[in-house]
């Protein structure tokens, strides 16, 4: 097979593998709750959790910063599946880190944590985020 074939056949299933993807994810996004907490907050905004993870694009760095009031927590659910290239991580507000490869829950509380998507290549991602008041809970 000459270069150019194998070139041609490289940039094509480049291009199909991003054209297949749902999103392309802004380089870095500040969430703060909604004035009514009872409505959680999905990413992709088109997306929510009934449906499977939509595709996020390949070859792009994101990075989502999700505040909690004081005297607030957050539940959070991540759905996602990941490849060993690709690194999604969230990072609580100790800054503890955890990688995420599949759908996980967590329980989060203030001031904030992030999630970060380093895609090299594509996987599925969606999170929802619902924020409570603490007197709720304790």
């Amino acid at each position: 097979m000459s270069r150019c074939s194998l070139l041609s056949i490289f940039v094509l299933s480049s291009f199909s593998s991003y054209s297949l993807a749902d999103y392309t994810c802004a380089p870095s996004i500040t969430i703060n709750p909604p004035a009514d907490i009872s409505n959680a907050w999905f990413y992709p905004n088109t997306w929510n959790d009934s449906f499977p993870a939509p595709t996020y694009a390949a070859g792009q760095n994101c990075s989502w910063i999700v505040n909690i009031p004081k005297g607030m927590y957050a539940w959070v659910t991540v759905n996602a599946s990941t490849n060993i290239q690709s690194s999604l991580t969230l990072v609580d507000s100790v800054s503890y880190s955890t990688r995420i490869e599949k759908s996980e829950p967590f329980f989060l509380l203030n001031p904030s944590f992030t999630v970060n998507l380093q895609a090299m290549q594509v996987g599925t991602f969606g999170i929802r985020v619902q924020w409570y008041n603490g007197e709720d809970f304790f």
